[in-house]
């Protein structure tokens, strides 16, 4: 009897006093269930440790161990009461976002209402317990290291081949592309140890996220002085343009530096938030705020891009097929960049937790492909070759002045 009583101390339902002289009044009726019914019963019941911990009962296993006894004596009794303290000692994995060693919820900010309820643990990859790793994979999936280890090779080709362009053509206002691949490679180096080492770890994490997330703003930096180039590049390219060269310049470029710095502050602090373990949805609307006006100047460039390209369309036809290659690869690339921007946007304010940032296939078709793209459209038609080797202050007007190469 003291084996019985200890046992039904772990059911919270009733006392277990209660419920011995309920189970003794009930005895006969429950003799009668069948399987299915036993197990439809036991599921209402909530089993928790002593210590209030979660505790995984496994309803299979139980019907199991049902079937495997006679009905018609006490033995199944004793059995069913060994089945449910065997269960509650073995080591149960964490619910998706639930950290249950130290008695924490979701990791704070993140959004718990979706289908990965605040985060992913891998069941074929146990939690290490590291002092840097999180409770949950903050993916919300395990990431593919074929993926970023073929973005990792592509990407350092990439710089290898602008590098070198930039340097043989003096392209001076087109190295903020390289820098740019430089932050993809970093952040796919990053991403690579967290498919292959440690999904779990924050810094990883961090450090991808970051990198990743602020490589286009220097990528854009260098489409926008391709347009200043490219006016005074087409003949009678001032008439065709909204703005003067310089003003589209330094507009842009000055709406550039807004946007990375804040989004290097908004990812940054992201990545301090949690590595503290601390709410970061203050750094998430900064980081909202750099991508959103990110996407705002990136189309103001794209409409004033257009209004040039067809207004002076039969002046890039005179020029040769070369130019109109060089100007098609422009602004199918400019389009790719601010594809991607508009993706980080959205998944920004969905904030972490979101289907955006928790489903791989979006990263894949939304940050990794238009950028795979676009990087070697520029590369093929490098400005440099097509354009003019540098842009410099001068005229009576102060524009742009272009020498071709």
């Amino acid at each position: 009897m003291d084996d019985l009583v200890h046992s039904m101390g772990r059911l919270t339902v009733t006392t277990t006093r209660d419920m011995i002289k309920d189970l003794q009044d009930g005895l006969d009726e429950l003799l009668g269930l069948s399987v299915e019914h036993a197990v439809e019963a036991l599921e209402k019941f909530s089993f928790v440790e002593e210590e209030k911990e979660v505790v995984d009962v496994d309803v299979d296993e139980v019907a199991a161990a049902l079937e495997e006894f006679s009905f018609g004596n006490d033995q199944w009794l004793d059995g069913v009461f060994d089945i449910f303290f065997k269960t509650a000692q073995r080591p149960c994995r964490p619910p998706p976002g639930v950290d249950i060693t130290a008695g924490n919820g979701p990791p704070p900010g993140i959004d718990t209402s979706g289908s990965r309820r605040g985060g992913y643990v891998d069941p074929n990859w146990p939690f290490p317990g590291g002092p840097n790793d999180a409770p949950v994979i903050i993916y919300g999936y395990t990431p593919s290291f074929a993926l970023a280890l073929v973005a990792t090779i592509l990407f350092c080709l990439y710089f290898v081949v602008h590098l070198f362009q930039v340097i043989r053509h003096r392209t001076l206002y087109f190295v903020t592309f390289p820098i740019g691949l430089c932050f993809e490679i970093v952040g796919y180096i990053a991403r690579c140890l967290s498919a292959k080492v440690n999904p779990y770890n924050l810094i990883y994490f961090i450090l991808q996220y970051f990198f990743i997330v602020t490589a286009p703003v220097f990528l854009a930096a260098g489409i926008y002085a391709v347009l200043s180039a490219l006016i005074h590049r087409i003949p009678g390219g001032r008439s065709f343009s909204v703005l003067p060269p310089r003003v589209i310049l330094w507009f842009f470029i000055t709406s550039d530096v807004i946007a990375t710095i804040t989004q290097i502050c908004g990812a940054a602090l992201i990545g301090v938030k949690q590595k503290n373990r601390e709410d970061p949805t203050t750094a998430n609307n900064i980081l909202l705020g750099g991508l959103a006006y990110q996407v705002f100047s990136i189309g103001c460039f794209i409409l004033l891009s257009a209004s040039f390209l067809w207004r002076g369309r039969k002046s890039i036809r005179g020029e040769g097929k070369g130019m109109i290659m060089f100007v098609a690869a422009f602004f199918v690339a400019t389009l790719l960049v601010y594809l991607r921007t508009v993706f980080r946007l959205a998944e920004t304010a969905e904030g972490l937790g979101g289907d955006l940032s928790t489903t791989e296939i979006y990263f894949i078709t939304l940050e990794f492909l238009p950028l795979v793209i676009a990087v070697p459209l520029l590369a093929i038609w490098h400005p440099g070759r097509c354009v003019g080797s540098k842009i410099a202050a001068g005229g009576k007007d102060s524009s742009v002045e272009m020498s071709s190469s």
